[in-house]
């Protein structure tokens, strides 16, 4: 599975090198990130689930999709 985060989108990512972990943050840490009505805030992601382990190409042509 290959999680791809949207450029437009604001934050950044947090490892847990300790896990199997890997997740989206918002915001940033150590950020802090005003909400207001009258700007919805919008967050875009796209799961890749494929059959075993794909390689970088392919990787980076699904990446190019979705950007």
């Amino acid at each position: 599975m290959a999680i791809f985060q949207h450029p437009a989108n604001p934050g950044d990512w947090v490892q847990y090198p300790q896990l199997n972990w890997l997740q989206p943050t918002f915001p940033a840490k150590g950020a802090a990130f005003t909400l207001t009505r009258d700007k919805p805030l919008v967050l875009k992601y796209r799961l890749w689930i494929c059959a075993g382990t794909p390689d970088e190409k392919e990787l980076a042509s699904r990446w190019g999709q979705y950007k």
